[in-house]
């Protein structure tokens, strides 16, 4: 019986015709003066360099209410508010938003984030739409598929 098992599952598997895949955009840890290489899953490279962050902080509990970073990708500037809940910018062919900076770590006692330099950005590269293919084949959409239009403006779809 264990032989039999064994046999199922070496066919299921051999027989899925699953293929390694790619992961759509790259995490980038980066210090400000940085410059990153990044290349894409469709083997495009992108320069990437963190110019400058800075944050806006409350007066009373010195909470940060805003946290930002200065990039330049491929020679274009932007200026990204970082967080959760962002639609990446637009930067030449490229999209890109900011996760985390280390302002994070001033009020707190715990490493929530692994933040090993000054910031954390996620370039994409541009008319990639977001999208995971699941084991067994079948398409699991995610919640938010974003990519730039050839003019630049940023997509939501639901």
């Amino acid at each position: 019986m264990k032989v039999l098992h064994t046999a199922v599952l070496l066919f299921l598997f051999f027989s899925s015709g699953v293929v390694a895949q790619q992961p759509l955009f790259r995490a980038v840890d980066i210090d400000v003066g940085g410059t990153e290489q990044v290349q894409f899953s469709d083997g495009k490279r992108a320069t990437v360099k963190l110019v400058s962050i800075s944050e806006t902080r409350d007066k009373a509990r010195s909470a940060i209410r805003e946290a930002r970073a200065e990039v330049e990708i491929n020679g274009s500037r932007a200026t990204l508010s970082c967080g959760n809940y962002r639609l990446p910018a637009a930067l030449g062919e490229v999209q890109a938003d900011c996760t985390v900076t280390k302002a994070y770590y001033q009020n707190t006692d715990h490493d929530h984030w692994g933040l090993g330099k000054d910031a954390r950005l996620a370039p994409l590269a541009g008319g990639l739409a977001l999208h995971a293919t699941g084991i067994d084949g079948l398409s699991c959409s995610a919640t938010l598929v974003r990519f730039a239009n050839p003019n630049g403006e940023r997509t939501d779809l639901r």
